[in-house]
């Protein structure tokens, strides 16, 4: 589990567009899914701190409705609302075309930030499939990990889940894995003490 309380400190990358940021995934992702090392799932998730006094959180089924499938940008992405044992609520994204899953997971999260709930989101969270290449063709393996979001960082950072207790993580696949996508344009977080874990992921 994510720190349960997130620090929030000045950021180089503070004025950034977090689509902008968001959207280097995509190239990347292609780019890397051409040379067989990475393919994306059809998954992702927000996760937030829940908030009774926040009107939108406390409606969010049906503002979500909304956001997602009405106007010019509409996507087919479905979602699905979750608690979890640390107090904190998932939105669980699905859609096949990872384009469209990573346009949904930004409108999830503006939606929600820009209707008062900005400081309740912990993170985004995307599910991948990684095949590192370093190693001999023989030995090869596909693993499933996660890339992690962070708005106060303005950055992803990779996080390879081994168990459910907190500290079981594969550190060298999630060095890999960063080092593959920053060498494609993916903004990573280069201070590996903010790669913080998110045990639990329910997908």
């Amino acid at each position: 589990m994510i720190n349960k309380i997130l620090h929030i400190f000045k950021s180089p990358r503070k004025n950034l567009n977090d689509w902008d940021v968001l959207f280097t995934l995509d190239k990347a992702c292609r780019e890397l899914y051409d040379r067989g090392e990475i393919s994306a799932a059809r998954k992702a998730g927000v996760i937030f701190h829940p908030d009774d006094k926040n009107l939108y959180l406390s409606n969010l089924q049906k503002e979500l409705n909304a956001a997602l499938y009405t106007g010019e940008g509409s996507t087919k992405t479905s979602f699905s609302i979750l608690d979890d044992s640390h107090s904190t609520k998932w939105i669980v994204l699905e859609d096949g075309k990872f384009y469209d899953l990573l346009s949904s997971v930004f409108t999830v999260g503006n939606a929600i930030n820009s209707n008062g709930g900005g400081e309740n989101i912990i993170g985004l969270v995307f599910e991948f499939f990684f095949t590192d290449k370093r190693n001999s063709q023989e030995n090869t393996e596909t693993t499933k990990v996660y890339l992690i979001y962070r708005y106060d960082l303005k950055a992803f950072y990779p996080f390879v889940p081994t168990g459910d207790t907190k500290g079981e993580r594969n550190r060298i696949i999630e060095n890999r894995l960063g080092s593959a996508l920053k060498n494609y344009g993916v903004i990573i977080e280069p201070r590996l003490e903010k790669w913080l874990g998110l045990w639990g992921i329910p997908f």
